[in-house]
């Protein structure tokens, strides 16, 4: 039996949480056995990790405190280094390469580092960049050097982790049976809100942060006519900043933010419409359940290319929200279902569906590719 560490955020209801959840759980239990690191100090999503037997431990986040996210995994590889056959990093860019250096100088297991990402997931400004700039560059070497296996989830976040290196590109598959479109839930669910068939609901996913960029959104919304309504899905940092903002400005009954749901899926069945503005992404995970739900997007153009596998998204530019209002007043949403099962299709047929990615990523477990 293969024993895999998975190091991720490990947050209710992040992208990168439930790619991780897809894919490991996909895997047969006799085959392996998962333990994780969680860096980001929450613990919203612990009850799972118990339910799936996964064994988790925990190391202080590095923008916290540096000194002691070192110490952290120092200790960790003291007392675990040997325990594991691979090591699976899962990080947004270069700069954080601690856990790396010292998972290759503490232990013999394989050494996995995934790129989520194509640019920072904070905006940094003046001296930090400058700063981050340069041990970038030093992350690329030694994350070159101490890897064994690189993935990432697009050409772009291949590029901004490991710059020309050997990457594979690993798909963000996802459970399409699960995303297909139903009419059931989006009458029931829209009841249980108070909203009527009248109104045009967009949807908006996505943990509430700056490169998110959940104010476009909102943005948006305040230049669309009254029947449109904006569902926001997602917690983070940003939250309270963003019921402010709705309250000031008298937007409470078309702008509900809705937190983190366990049947997420559901929900985009009640969407007429899919809003996808972030700064950045390394692919763009909701970008691909929306597609699968036969929903027209609307895109930033900082989106990866192998996230608008459809027809079905369109790419603008932020700087231009005139064009973005335009292209939803003239967008027609019938013909839903149908259109759902074709997107579903091509879906798979492009290989994003779950059980293409769980063959691939255990192929790369079991040393089938390097």
């Amino acid at each position: 039996m293969k024993k895999i560490l998975v190091v991720g955020d490990f947050i209710k209801g992040s992208g990168l949480t439930n790619y991780l959840l897809n894919i490991y759980s996909s895997l047969p239990k006799d085959e392996f056995l998962i333990s994780c690191v969680s860096y980001s100090g929450q613990h919203n999503i612990d009850t799972v990790l118990e339910e799936k037997k996964w064994e988790k431990f925990e190391v202080t986040p590095i923008t916290q405190d540096i000194i002691k996210h070192f110490k952290d995994w120092n200790n960790f590889f003291k007392l675990h280094g040997n325990d594991f056959d691979e090591i699976h990093f899962n990080y947004s860019a270069p700069w954080n390469f601690i856990a790396i250096l010292l998972a290759k100088l503490k232990s013999k297991a394989k050494i996995i580092v995934q790129s989520h990402n194509n640019y920072y997931s904070k905006q940094p400004k003046g001296l930090q960049k400058k700063v981050l700039a340069v041990l970038n560059v030093t992350g690329r070497t030694v994350i070159g050097r101490c890897s064994d296996i690189r993935l990432a989830v697009s050409e772009d976040s291949a590029q901004w982790m490991f710059g020309k290196r050997n990457v594979q590109i690993l798909k963000n598959g996802i459970n399409l049976k699960d995303f297909e479109y139903q009419p059931g839930p989006r009458e029931e669910l829209r009841k249980s809100i108070g909203i009527n068939k009248g109104k045009k609901i967009i949807g908006f996913v996505g943990t509430l942060e700056k490169r998110k960029n959940p104010y476009f959104a909102i943005e948006c919304l305040k230049k669309l006519n009254k029947e449109y309504i904006l569902l926001m899905f997602g917690q983070g940092v940003l939250k309270k900043d963003l019921e402010k903002k709705i309250m000031d400005e008298g937007l409470e009954h078309r702008i509900k933010l809705m937190g983190v749901v366990d049947n997420l899926n559901e929900w985009y069945s009640v969407f007429d419409l899919f809003l996808f503005p972030s700064l950045t992404e390394g692919f763009g995970f909701a970008l691909l359940e929306a597609q699968a739900n036969g929903l027209k997007c609307f895109s930033s153009t900082s989106i990866p290319k192998e996230a608008k596998i459809t027809n079905d998204v369109t790419s603008l530019n932020l700087s231009e929200i005139n064009k973005w209002i335009d292209e939803i007043e003239k967008t027609s949403i019938n013909d839903r279902e149908r259109r759902s099962k074709q997107n579903c299709r091509i879906i798979e047929k492009k290989g994003f569906s779950i059980e293409n990615t769980s063959k691939q990523f255990k192929r790369i477990l079991l040393g089938d590719l390097s």
